[in-house]
């Protein structure tokens, strides 16, 4: 469930919903309307963003995001890969798209979608990135050095940073599952990402 504007939308394997006000402009028990949006549903509920106030998800047959129609003023869903990723788009194993994860950057304005690659890998071990890029509606693939002992297993977002190339860290798993290491996409070498100190943390 996601709520956009006065819609909440409703991601199900059969389908995208939006649920909206009823006759009286608002929601109440009795008064409320049901709108399919699209047949084709979402393969992973950890793979839904909103970038930028649109949401963004993984399907079957491709990415879609869901804007508003300027006519109509109902919502429409819209391939983004159709015309220039179907091929490897498709190429990814629908069980792989199923354990895609996704992050923004309201920095750098771009989403990452984690997806596995390697079939030695295990669930939720992730050795690329699909990465879309909204300022130049472009996509690029990131791959990770990753193995059964080494591999990337979320990314976050942080909430401030001075940095200029993005707000995306990375959560690496090693040696063989005893450590975590954080990674981002900067080449700073000192021991603080970014160059700023960061608040203590824990991991649960």
């Amino acid at each position: 469930l996601l709520p956009v504007g006065s819609f909440l939308l409703v991601f199900a394997q059969n389908g995208i919903w939006q649920v909206g006000p009823g006759a009286s402009g608002y929601f109440t028990a009795t008064s409320y309307s049901v709108r399919k949006i699209i047949e084709i549903g979402c393969t992973s509920s950890a793979s839904v963003v909103v970038a930028e106030g649109v949401p963004h998800f993984w399907a079957s047959s491709g990415i879609y995001r869901i804007t508003q129609d300027a006519n109509s003023g109902f919502l429409v869903a819209e391939n983004l890969t159709q015309a220039r990723l179907n091929s490897f788009y498709g190429s990814i194993a629908i069980e792989d798209k199923r354990l895609s994860q996704a992050v923004y950057d309201d920095l750098s304005k771009r989403i990452y979608w984690l997806y596995t690659a390697n079939a030695a890998l295990v669930d939720y071990n992730y050795d690329y990135a699909l990465v879309y890029d909204l300022r130049l509606d472009a996509f690029v693939k990131l791959a990770f050095v990753s193995d059964t002992t080494g591999y990337v297993s979320t990314a976050l977002s942080i909430k401030d940073t001075a940095s200029v190339e993005g707000k995306v860290k990375f959560v690496a798993v090693t040696g063989t599952g005893t450590s975590i290491t954080f990674c981002d996409m900067s080449d700073y070498t000192a021991f603080e990402d970014f160059g700023i100190s960061e608040p203590e943390a824990y991991i649960i």
